[in-house]
């Protein structure tokens, strides 16, 4: 494996057991061969680590739903393999779509209740749509530093607004995971600390299963 690659995945492994990650999702369909592999390949070491973890995307309107997909058929696989399933709400939060990624990152570096708090979710428990801060995913969570992890799989130059925005040194350590022609650019990024790994396109996703 590469340094960026396996600081990648030492990153995820650290996270403890039932600790937040926040999963910023920013592609669609026309990078699924590269993208698609990258999220599963996240999702399945936040299952070995029982970790929650909340998702968005700040780029793209159609992207949250291609998540959805993405771990609805992890979620079936997971089974098939006779392990536990995330759940929604108990295990992880469904955010949808922020428009204007600039001024959302900036307002999530600020005040992150603020930032998510007009979002709901439904609660099976109850069958009523609930604040997402009131979930056992979220209601400890009050800032990015209550944050163990912050993960972004993209295709575009999403990492980079996120670190302008977020400030040096971060409230919260990133990750990124992008295409093969983003990988140049975003190993500046990792050389310079600012993320703490990094996968890049279909190598990246095989090192990851691999470890």
């Amino acid at each position: 494996t590469i340094p960026e690659t396996e600081a990648l995945y030492i990153a995820m492994s650290e996270v403890p057991e039932g600790g937040v990650v926040v999963i910023g999702t920013d592609w669609t369909v026309s990078s699924r061969g590269e993208s698609q592999g990258q999220l599963e390949a996240v999702f399945r070491v936040l299952r070995e680590r029982n970790a929650k973890f909340v998702f968005y995307s700040g780029a793209d309107p159609q992207a949250p739903q291609v998540a959805r997909n993405v771990l609805r058929k992890l979620n079936a696989d997971l089974e098939k393999e006779g392990k536990k399933p995330f759940k929604p709400w108990e295990e992880y939060v469904d955010l949808g779509y922020f428009p204007q990624l600039e001024s959302f990152a900036k307002s999530m570096a600020t005040d992150l209740r603020k930032a998510w708090g007009n979002r709901v979710m439904p609660d099976p428990a109850t069958n009523t749509r609930r604040p997402v801060f009131e979930s056992p995913v979220l209601s400890n969570v009050k800032s990015l530093r209550d944050c163990k992890l912050f993960v972004v799989v993209t295709a575009s130059g999403t990492p980079k607004i996120l670190i302008q925005r977020f400030g040096s040194p971060s409230q919260v350590p990133m990750i990124a995971c992008v295409t093969g022609v983003m990988g140049p650019e975003h190993l500046n990024y990792y050389t310079a600390g600012q993320l703490k790994g990094l996968s890049v396109g279909l190598r990246g996703i095989v090192e990851m299963e691999t470890m």
